[in-house]
């Protein structure tokens, strides 16, 4: 998998993600959206469990990238996505979760115009968090999804724009 498909995997997840929590869809236009998302990680965001079972140089190439990582400027990623109504309808499930974890999403609000949920996770992948997103206007959106893990966090800030009814052929 070559790095432009993993970022095109996370601009759908994220936006899916973030469009799909429980009650009402949010308010937004069917198709073709273009998504810029921005990471910002602190501490060690890999759980201590997926470190251990590593050989000790693998472990330590992996933390050297994540230190790395953190001493990096946020950088913005573009993507391109195509959202159609079964997406929107689509209600967040644990079924997203790995099967060692017990997940919980709590809703805080879920409306037309905004969609919050909390998330809490155990098991060996343990987090928690808050994803809010907002329909600035049917062709508009913002998003952040704030992640706290037991060595670190994540940020990630993601704005949306409508591009057009017909998705076209994508990546």
């Amino acid at each position: 998998m070559n790095n432009k498909q993993i970022l095109s995997g996370v601009a759908v997840t994220l936006l899916l993600a973030t469009l799909s929590v429980r009650a009402d869809p949010l308010d937004v236009k069917l198709g073709l959206w273009e998504i810029t998302y921005t990471t910002q990680t602190s501490g060690m965001p890999m759980p201590e469990s997926a470190l251990k079972d590593m050989p000790p140089e693998q472990r330590a190439r992996i933390e050297a990238i994540m230190k790395k990582r953190q001493v990096q400027a946020p950088q913005n990623h573009t993507d391109k996505t195509c959202l159609t109504q079964a997406d929107l309808n689509r209600a967040f499930d644990n079924k997203d979760d790995a099967a060692d974890e017990k997940c919980t999403h709590t809703t805080l609000t879920a409306t037309r115009t905004v969609q919050e949920y909390k998330i809490q996770c155990t098991g060996s992948a343990l987090r928690s968090g808050v994803m809010r997103t907002e329909a600035l206007s049917r062709e508009r959106i913002k998003s952040t999804i704030k992640m706290n893990l037991p060595n670190g966090a994540v940020n990630n800030r993601m704005s949306g724009r409508w591009l057009s009814a017909d998705c076209g052929k994508l990546d």
